[in-house]
């Protein structure tokens, strides 16, 4: 296999190996980053190849060329079809809770820099580097929360002053202004294309029948339809008048947890007769009649294993099927659940399009030994595993599409509650979202702590960067990395095309951007080297190894 080393400039990572695995470390003066290539897009008969792998590699960067080696008959082919486009591409992104603003503001103001210019930056800076900047991972998509989430140091929303009907003593809390909208400000001065999708995780206690913040079964009360919407405009208004523009609300965050007994997350329960009525006699008609109409409405905000039957059923109101643009997904449970639900949810409706709103490593939920057998036991489960490749993988297959079946060893690879004694097949793997009609892929927290918080409610979990206050340094962990092979080259606008790929150790993805590239992603997910052939219909062959356990990111032009 031909490989021609053509390594542009760019900062290297740092590596540390650490409990689970590699991460990258920067701080105030250093980052490692991935440098705009000259040209930006290879001359005809070349690729440019980004590699990162289990072994250490991280975005390492060379060249490939077509019709430049004679693979083996037995060698796979992998054919890309341009002609086959499906659907197009909005964007990535994380989330700013309070946890992330208090988290970067923790470090020294040049390190707060290197993290925000990485994610998004599409205009030089020294912050906000590390997911905003042109040289980092060119985030296009946040998440803000309306109020209060369980990544807050409290309980709050923005009126919780009983029966205040009128809204008058609605303001944005302290959190706001400390922790949220001055890091969202520097972001958009790095890329002013950020779009921002909001979610409420309750309406005030007073609105509620159980008049909690959280708990059982806390529904909005009818009375208050109108006024939560009243609420929620206000959210958007006070946004502007801080430089903000909303892009989309969904109709709330995770209303089935309503519904779990002795769950103390922030929530409000709906159904989705409830949600459907509030969305088509309140919410629907009052932002289309308030200078907000422009504002994207998504429904679920929840859970793939309540799709299709909550879409289906909100769908048969037409006046809500109007108001509805889209349907946000969050990736729990998935390993339970097929993703053809995403294709039935599509075809249910083709024009309302399908967001992943939310996933992380480390949550709740995998705290149960879902393979428990009598005198099977426990193991221990670190919420945050620094450095763990296991859970880049994670990232890389939701976004892609696979179906593993683990065993429950590799289970255990996979940091969750298994016997590490029994082999015996315990559960199936579905994580697909690009592959079946996902227009974009929204992380959780973009930056915690090394307890996974702050977190009112100790419902800590893992992020892509961590941070280290005592050394003013950060670490950019697999799972970062897992997503920048997609964030930094699948720009908005990018039409996903068909590519054909019966190698099982191999998952793949691909895209032509509005520039007119080609971007492939390949993941091998096996522990040895895979021989590959890509094949373009307009540009022949090219041969390819792939590293064991490694994330592969080609691009050509059309």
């Amino acid at each position: 296999m031909l490989l021609i080393a053509g390594n542009t400039q760019a900062n290297d990572c740092v590596p540390r190996e650490l409990d689970f695995g590699i991460v990258c470390v920067c701080n105030a003066t250093y980052c490692d980053d991935t440098p705009d290539n000259n040209p930006r897009i290879p001359e005809n008969g070349s690729v440019y190849w980004y590699v990162s792998s289990k072994g250490g590699l991280r975005l390492n960067l060379s060249q490939a060329h077509f019709n430049s080696c004679e693979a083996s008959n037995d060698t796979p082919v992998l054919t890309v079809d341009p002609s086959r486009r499906y659907q197009t591409i909005f964007g990535f992104g994380g989330a700013f809770t309070d946890s992330t603003g208090i988290n970067i503001g923790n470090l020294s103001r040049a390190a707060q820099d290197q993290i925000i210019r990485e994610l998004i930056a599409v205009v030089p800076s020294v912050e906000v580097r590390t997911y905003f900047g042109r040289n980092g991972s060119r985030y296009s998509l946040g998440r803000i929360p309306i109020g209060g989430t369980d990544f807050s140091t409290r309980p709050y929303t923005y009126d919780d002053s009983a029966d205040d009907v009128s809204l008058r003593y609605f303001s944005l809390a302290p959190e706001d202004y400390n922790y949220k909208i001055p890091y969202i400000r520097r972001a958009i001065e790095l890329n002013p294309d950020l779009r921002f999708f909001s979610s409420a995780w309750s309406a005030p206690a007073w609105m509620k029948t159980n008049q909690r913040i959280n708990g059982l079964l806390g529904f909005l009360e009818r009375r208050y339809y109108g006024t939560y919407v009243d609420y929620l405009i206000r959210f958007l208004q006070e946004y502007r008048n801080n430089g903000i523009n909303v892009w989309g609300i969904s109709t709330g965050n995770e209303p089935f947890n309503a519904f779990v007994p002795f769950d103390r997350l922030n929530v409000m329960a709906w159904t989705p007769r409830t949600v459907s009525e509030w969305v088509a006699d309140y919410a629907g008609p009052m932002l289309e009649n308030s200078e907000f109409n422009g504002t994207k409405l998504l429904l679920l905000d929840d859970q793939r294993f309540e799709l299709p039957w909550v879409a289906a059923i909100v769908f048969q109101n037409p006046k809500a099927k109007r108001y509805i643009s889209g349907t946000a997904v969050h990736w729990y449970f998935d390993q339970f659940f097929p993703s053809s639900i995403l294709d039935t949810t599509h075809n249910l409706s083709p024009d309302k399009f399908i967001l992943m709103t939310e996933a992380c490593t480390g949550e709740l939920f995998r705290e149960i030994n879902m393979c428990a057998s009598v005198g099977s036991g426990m193991l221990d489960y670190p919420k945050v595993a620094l450095g763990s490749w296991e859970r880049g993988q994670e990232y890389i297959l939701s976004i892609i599409e696979v179906r593993i079946i683990l065993t429950a060893h590799e289970m255990y690879k996979l940091l969750l509650f298994f016997p590490p004694t029994q082999t015996y097949l315990c559960t199936v793997f579905h994580l697909k979202y690009m592959n079946h009609w996902g227009i974009g892929w929204i992380d959780w927290n973009l930056v915690l702590n090394k307890q996974g918080g702050p977190n009112w409610i100790a419902n800590y979990v893992d992020a892509p960067i961590i941070v280290n206050p005592e050394t003013d340094e950060f670490f950019k962990q697999p799972m970062y990395y897992a997503l920048k092979h997609f964030s930094r080259f699948v720009e908005r606008g990018s039409v996903r095309i068909n590519i054909n790929n019966n190698l099982s150790s191999v998952k793949s993805t691909a895209f032509v951007t509005p520039s007119n590239e080609v971007v492939v992603v390949l993941y091998n997910r096996s522990n040895r080297e895979e021989d590959v052939v890509l094949e373009d219909p307009n540009n022949g062959p090219v041969c390819l190894t792939l590293l064991p356990y490694s994330i592969n990111t080609i691009i050509y032009a059309q």
